[in-house]
């Protein structure tokens, strides 16, 4: 039975859209299945080059320039370049400048080569919606930059020319709603001693910080007025703060500076103001690790978390009373098992608002059968009074310990106590 070419009967634009999911050289691979595909992928509006698929800096420099001269698409949609243990020369200014003439809409690039000068037509594309850069060139510090349809933005492990570089970047994208960071800080840099992020319509960030060491000195600001969700991972700097985030509905932030320059006290108290910088939020998931916060911190700071419903915390027992006193209309609470260690757990000095009329679902992951822990659990079920279910993720297999919970007094009547 002969075989029927049914792709040969497709509508060109159903095969451009199909073509537009597969590599670049994968789509021009299908030009030899007959003389109607020959040029069939230079119609594509999406491009996608990885020097991976190639063995030499010639073949794949020599296959982008004949791409980007054949390619027909006056309005190129996404270009995603991938340059692996391959230096990028003059030839990678002339493929961006051919991209901006194209009004490309989405550039994802990573080279292996960081050190290099970025084109400043890359910073000057008017129809620039989605840019990101991985392992890539210094972000400059001064210089002609405006992207005025940039939405988008992710920069992940590239360099920074100083302070000013990421202000300068944000001060000329007006429209940018997301901008997520990732750095690794291999030794002190001193033309990066703080990480300002300034913009007044972005609508979520990420910063996530590593290091290998913790003995450095850098700082995060943010002012992003309108923002409304963040996430903050960070074991290097020794500060963190924020301008009142008045949008702000989502939060979930992992500070684990091991090494806080200048002792705990002043570490943990710079923690705790940054977590009352968030108290608009409504739902949070705040990780602190072993930071130990003293408890005069917490009755100099009495913030109202108004709005919080969800929270989850790995953090001080410290936390716990402070939240339970200042939510007042919390509804779901998630102990995790970072909330450990020797600190006595204090009760409120009265049953908060939130166990009273809100608080129904706790959950406490990592039950480790200590002292506090049962401290913890009997207040909360002694004093939520709609409590509809709490359930414990045990780590401890001691039958005796359960009953002993099962048996505590329980202010709801119709809490259920699940153990997992």
């Amino acid at each position: 039975m002969p075989s029927i070419d049914r792709l040969s009967t497709l509508p060109d634009d159903l095969i451009f859209h199909i073509l537009s999911f597969l590599p670049t050289t994968t789509s021009v691979a299908t030009s030899i299945l007959a003389k109607r595909w020959r040029f069939l992928w230079a119609h594509v509006p999406n491009l996608d080059l990885d020097s991976e698929v190639h063995h030499s800096v010639i073949c794949c420099s020599d296959i982008i320039d004949k791409v980007l001269s054949l390619h027909e698409v006056q309005s190129i949609n996404s270009f995603r370049l991938r340059f692996m243990d391959i230096f990028v020369g003059n030839e990678f200014d002339g493929w961006i400048q051919t991209l901006v003439e194209r009004n490309v809409r989405k550039i994802d690039i990573t080279l292996d080569y960081q050190f290099m000068c970025l084109p400043g037509h890359l910073f000057n594309c008017k129809t620039l919606v989605d840019l990101r850069l991985n392992h890539c060139g210094d972000i400059p510090d001064g210089g002609h930059i405006y992207l005025p349809a940039l939405k988008r933005l992710h920069l992940d492990m590239v360099f920074y020319e100083s302070d000013k570089s990421l202000p300068y970047l944000l001060l000329g994208c007006p429209v940018l709603e997301e901008l997520i960071v990732d750095r690794f800080v291999s030794e002190p840099d001193p033309k990066v001693v703080c990480f300002y992020v300034t913009s007044s319509r972005l609508i979520k960030l990420v910063i996530r910080s590593h290091s290998c060491d913790n003995h450095y000195v850098y700082r995060v600001r943010i002012r992003t007025p309108a923002l409304r969700y963040l996430l903050v991972k960070d074991s290097v700097s020794m500060d963190v703060s924020a301008w009142p985030l008045t949008s702000l509905t989502d939060a979930n932030i992992n500070l684990r500076n091991k090494a806080p320059i200048g002792g705990d006290d002043v570490y943990s108290i710079s923690v705790l103001n940054f977590v009352c910088s968030l108290h608009n939020v409504r739902c949070l998931n705040l990780s602190t690790g072993l930071l130990k916060v003293c408890d005069s911190a917490f009755s100099t700071t009495p913030i109202k978390f108004g709005n919080l419903t969800r929270l989850e915390l790995d953090a001080d027992w410290g936390f716990v009373s402070y939240f339970l006193e200042n939510a007042d209309n919390l509804e779901v609470l998630t102990i995790s098992k970072g909330c450990i260690g020797e600190k006595r757990w204090v009760e409120p000095c009265q049953v908060p608002t939130c166990l009273v009329s809100c608080l129904r679902t706790v959950t406490i992951e990592g039950f480790w059968c200590t002292e506090i822990e049962f401290e913890v659990t009997r207040y909360l079920l002694a004093n939520a009074k709609v409590l509809e279910r709490m359930g414990i993720y045990h780590q401890c297999h001691l039958k005796g310990e359960f009953e002993r919970i099962s048996k505590f007094e329980r202010g709801s009547g119709a809490c259920e106590l699940v153990f997992h």
